[in-house]
């Protein structure tokens, strides 16, 4: 019995934490609004906006960062979003788990 729980809390576990990581982005410009912040990125099928949170956030700001760093840089990022998530769509509403910046 007490196998079987545990079998139970693990998929559970892992299916709440499931992601999706939108690879291979290129940074094309950063939009600040009245109260979030967006990024347009070149996607494998044409460009997108993106969310990067509310203003005064933390992570936002520390999204900001990355973002304005691959802009001048010409470098690329990796997204993690929840599940479901489709990278190359706008999404004005969902916040990324994280942000990488790649070479």
């Amino acid at each position: 019995m007490k196998k079987y729980l545990l079998i139970i809390i693990m998929v559970i576990s892992n299916a709440a934490f499931a992601t999706v990581d939108c690879d291979n982005l290129t940074v094309n410009g950063i939009q600040s609004q009245s109260t979030n912040l967006l990024i347009n990125v070149k996607t494998s099928n044409g460009n997108a906006w993106k969310s990067l949170g509310i203003h005064g956030d933390v992570t936002t700001q520390s999204f900001q960062a990355i973002a304005q760093q691959a802009l001048a840089m010409n470098m690329r990022i990796i997204m993690r979003f929840p599940d479901g998530h489709i990278c190359s769509a706008d999404d004005f509403n969902s916040v990324p788990f994280m942000i990488r910046i790649t070479r």
